[in-house]
């Protein structure tokens, strides 16, 4: 709420936000984060981030974007040698389908076996 009052070009206090929220019952989104990842995967990347070879060491990435009052989500693949997006896809939801959909729509173009495939979560060999 303070994010978008400031957009709005308002400069509201913070505790006056809090009982504007309490007063309209509106939660703040709690997010809890344990201080271990429940699965544990290898970085296999390991900031390696330079690839001579092409379709080698894949980079991939989930963002939303807002389209009127809804969003919808891009998955996206980068190749490493040269920075070029090799495959995309949107979706209304963000869910293991778009993942999956991102990947299949590259293996439809590309031959994927000894790819390195890296995100945030998890670094896998295709």
């Amino acid at each position: 709420m303070t994010t978008t009052l400031m957009r709005e070009g308002l400069h509201v206090n913070h505790k006056r936000v809090y009982r504007l929220m309490k007063k309209l019952v509106i939660r703040k989104k709690r997010r809890f984060f344990g201080k271990t990842a429940s699965v544990v995967h290898p970085n296999r990347l390991e900031r390696q981030f330079y690839t001579d070879k092409p379709l080698s060491k894949l980079v991939t990435d989930i963002t939303y974007i807002r389209v009127g009052e809804r969003f919808v989500y891009l998955s996206v693949i980068q190749d490493l040698l040269n920075n070029v997006f090799v495959s995309w896809h949107l979706s209304e939801r963000n869910d293991l389908a778009l993942v999956t959909k991102t990947v299949d729509l590259l293996a439809e173009k590309a031959d994927l076996s000894g790819v390195m495939l890296h995100s945030s979560r998890v670094s896998i060999h295709i």
